[in-house]
């Protein structure tokens, strides 16, 4: 898993590549103010978000992705209050970060003010550059959804040809994209009426009636014990997004 806070980019790779099972480390190079990794079996360098090697001998290898969930804590402990922590006394001192680097005396917070420490090739206006975007790939085709638009209702979409379905509450910080095929069924959801005012929501599709949890397991009904597929997305910053995908499309305008 990486994350890069310049980019507020989170991934999960599987560390086989190529073949040759590895690890990652952080090259100290940037591009569009996202990480490039290289992986210790090659040496050869990784662009996070465009997921592909970019320089080396495993250049244009593309990893496997691992699905993950990004959320905050207390949403992922209303999710799975079974869940265990690893504790952090490894006997390692790694050198990481004990508070959040990003702070500038006259500006503030990164996470929340308009500046970039490093230039993008492409600069976007259409929403405010720190923004958080679910942005999601699909034949050849891109779409950013602001999460801030995301409030317990799912977004059924298509994309690229893709139906799809956005899951999630900005509240809880909380996005997941998935395609609405199952079988040979073509799904639209709802949240379930007045049947939970409070996260986590239940959902339901129309087709079927059955009933959904917000990271794509269906509970009962005709589908229950089905899983939806995760679609290819990250939560990004707006200017990080639109930088790797200048032709994005912004749902809702």
């Amino acid at each position: 898993m990486t994350y890069c806070p310049l980019t507020g980019t989170a991934y999960t790779w599987s560390q086989s590549v190529g073949g040759v099972e590895t690890t990652f480390g952080v090259s100290g190079f940037l591009y569009n103010s996202n990480l490039i990794l290289f992986d210790r079996a090659t040496g050869s360098h990784w662009a996070q978000m465009l997921e592909e090697s970019v320089q080396g001998t495993l250049r244009g290898e593309v990893p496997a992705r691992r699905p993950w969930v990004e959320t905050r804590w207390d949403t992922w402990q209303a999710l799975h209050p079974e869940t265990r922590v690893v504790s952090s006394n490894t006997g390692y001192d790694r050198g990481g970060y004990t508070r959040y680097p990003y702070t500038n005396p006259s500006s503030g917070d990164y996470r929340h003010n308009d500046d970039l420490l490093f230039p993008v090739a492409n600069w976007d206006t259409r929403l405010d550059s720190k923004a958080r975007v679910v942005g999601v790939l699909a034949g050849g085709a891109a779409r950013a959804y602001p999460l801030a638009k995301i409030l317990g209702a799912p977004i059924n979409d298509t994309l690229g040809g893709s139906p799809l379905v956005i899951f999630g509450d900005a509240g809880n910080d909380i996005a997941l994209a998935f395609s609405r095929e199952v079988g040979d069924q073509t799904l639209s959801f709802e949240r379930v009426p007045g049947e939970a005012t409070v996260f986590p929501y239940t959902l339901r599709d129309l087709e079927t009636g059955s009933t959904w949890t917000v990271e794509g397991r269906a509970l009962d009904g005709p589908l229950a014990g089905e899983q939806l597929a995760r679609m290819r997305q990250v939560i990004s910053y707006w200017f990080a997004w639109a930088a790797f995908h200048p032709d994005t499309e912004v749902h809702g305008s």
